[in-house]
């Protein structure tokens, strides 16, 4: 009975991962759900908790060695790559914003 459970668990979750990706590039999918989030934040008020979190600095002191890669960071490269210029004020137009993340999947290797 348990073995049957695991097993009708395991081919859901297949199932599950195969309707999510529907074929695609996990990498690029990571990528352009990145970028519908930081799109999503962005539009929301200056006074709200998410806002606030993303303008957070620590003031505490980084350990020794290389700095961990922060969400943030991944996500401006990203930007980067794709060469939106003032990508702030386009992120406040959802219809804009999303012609760019499916611009960008497409023609800049995202």
């Amino acid at each position: 009975m348990v073995l049957q459970e695991q097993i009708m668990v395991t081919v859901g979750l297949k199932l599950i991962k195969n309707d999510i990706l529907k074929g695609k590039n996990i990498i690029r999918f990571i990528k352009k759900q990145r970028l519908n989030w930081l799109g999503h934040v962005e539009r929301m008020a200056e006074d709200n908790i998410l806002q606030k979190i993303k303008r957070w600095k620590p003031e505490s002191k980084r350990l020794i060695g290389r700095p961990k890669t922060r969400w943030e960071d991944d996500v401006f490269d990203d930007i980067k790559s794709i060469n939106v210029g003032n990508w702030k004020k386009v992120a406040q137009n959802r219809d804009s914003w999303k012609k760019v993340v499916e611009q960008s999947r497409t023609l800049y290797r995202l």
